[in-house]
């Protein structure tokens, strides 16, 4: 039987939804949005007002999401193990590798970013924190995908044909699963294209103590600088450093991927794959 939930609650977190994806907004246009009375809406944005939850501009009679939702997302990013001690390291893989570097987290069947260090490149992907991403068409979402098992994929992704992207019209799920299968042998995953034009990136899950997969590590960057080879071998021991911050503490050996939603030692990881020139040898 499910618990009992407050329909004012609710109504309050989904009039913030639509103020943050689509606001400012005037009084009637949320409503609409709602479907909600005009009164009952007006209510709604007094309260939240009252608490710093959203702000009213004057000039324009137009509601925008306050500050106070600011200060609970840094308060959540904190607690959540992605605040200040992860910023440095990811600061420094930025530098090392001069593109965008992100933290991202699953969150409601999606993946959110919740960290974003920017490139100091003039042309680079415009992501930003709150920006969310498709699990079957990012780096990040793919990543993660890599530490579930296969019939956790399922239970997330149910539909045997995967809906179009920006570069891919059609995908199956069993493609999908043979691309994990890949990302779990050589322990990051890319995208070149798929979710947004242009941009390519590579991702590599972050772990928490235990080995429970905390977030994703991203390198995205214009497709027309991507390397695959640069960005994986800066991104891992990026990672790596970043799950003993985290508390993970390995027992022997390199860390691996193991499609359990933890990590496994292993001998081969944390292997980048070789340049092309040096292939040959």
């Amino acid at each position: 039987m499910p618990e009992r939930t407050l329909s004012t609650v609710g109504n309050a977190i989904r009039a913030l939804d639509v103020l943050a994806d689509q606001g400012p907004l005037r009084l009637t246009a949320l409503a609409g949005e709602l479907e909600l009375g005009k009164s009952t809406v007006h209510l709604l944005l007094q309260t939240l007002r009252e608490h710093g939850m959203v702000d009213f501009d004057p000039a324009t009679r137009s509601y925008g999401v306050g500050l106070r939702v600011f200060e609970l997302g840094a308060t959540a990013i904190e607690q959540g193990g992605f605040g200040a001690r992860l910023v440095r390291p990811m600061e420094e893989l930025a530098r090392r590798c001069n593109e965008s570097v992100s933290l991202g987290v699953l969150n409601a069947g999606s993946v959110l970013i919740v960290q974003r260090i920017e490139s100091s490149e003039i042309l680079r992907a415009d992501i930003r924190p709150g920006t969310r991403m498709p699990l079957r068409y990012s780096a990040s979402g793919k990543a993660l995908l890599a530490t579930m098992t296969d019939s956790e994929i399922d239970l997330l992704l149910p539909e045997s044909s995967l809906p179009a992207s920006a570069q891919i019209t059609l995908r199956d799920r069993d493609g999908l699963l043979g691309e994990i299968r890949l990302i779990r042998e050589h322990d990051y995953a890319k995208q070149e294209e798929e979710f947004v034009e242009g941009i390519s990136a590579v991702a590599t899950p972050v772990f928490a103590a235990g080995g429970r997969a905390l977030a994703a590590l991203s390198i995205a960057g214009p497709s027309s600088r991507f390397d695959e080879a640069r960005w994986s071998a800066l991104l891992l021991p990026a990672a790596r450093h970043m799950s003993e911050l985290c508390g993970y503490r390995a027992q022997r050996g390199d860390l691996a991927l193991n499609g359990a939603g933890h990590m496994s030692a292993g001998t081969r990881a944390g292997t980048a794959p070789r340049r092309k020139e040096d292939r040959s040898s």
